[in-house]
């Protein structure tokens, strides 16, 4: 009988530290999972770029500081009942449509440009990267957009398209005026 209690609690004691060990494991699991998240939620909420998330078809369920900063919009809420709650609607970009169906296709993060308002409508130029997460079968999850303001760089590239341009006009006009002299000259 002794020898049957001695086995029982050898046994249950080796349970119980079998037992500690998994929870040791599990609480170290998640742990670095709940470090890793909070990596992640500082990356999404601190970046200057807006970010935002759909669902699998486009319904807007959140969107960071930077996009709040970025548009000026000071809440989800209000952005959805002034704006739209759904990426289709409220997309300024014409292709929107085929855009989204290309990421999804092939599975694949697209970029893209466009002109949007901020709220207090003035125009500026955006480069988003839409990025499509899938679940462990393969189905459409989530849309993931991030949003850049271009509107410096494209200024810049049109300022600079501009001054190539009256560049080339001078360098004509001047070979020009240089030739037809010269071609009266040599006849």
């Amino acid at each position: 009988l002794i020898t049957f209690y001695s086995y029982l609690f050898q046994s249950f004691s080796v349970v119980l530290v079998k037992g500690n060990r998994a929870k040791k494991i599990q609480n170290d699991l998640i742990n670095e999972k709940n470090k890793e998240l909070e990596k992640l939620s500082l990356v999404a909420s601190e970046t200057a770029n807006g970010v935002f998330i759909t669902d699998k078809d486009g319904n807007i369920e959140w969107f960071n500081v930077g996009f709040s900063k970025l548009f000026g919009w000071p809440s989800l809420q209000e952005y959805k009942e002034k704006r739209g709650s759904n990426i289709y609607v409220v997309s300024g970009n014409d292709n929107i449509k085929s855009i989204i169906r290309n990421a999804i296709t092939n599975r694949i993060s697209v970029t893209y440009e466009n002109a949007v308002k901020d709220m207090r409508n003035n125009e500026m130029w955006i480069k988003t990267t839409l990025t499509p997460v899938f679940n462990e079968t393969g189905e459409l999850q989530k849309m993931i957009f991030i949003e850049t303001d271009v509107s410096e760089l494209k200024d810049a590239k049109e300022t600079a398209e501009q001054s190539l341009q009256i560049q080339e006009q001078f360098l004509a006009n001047t070979s020009h005026e240089i030739r037809t002299p010269m071609n009266g000259v040599l006849g």
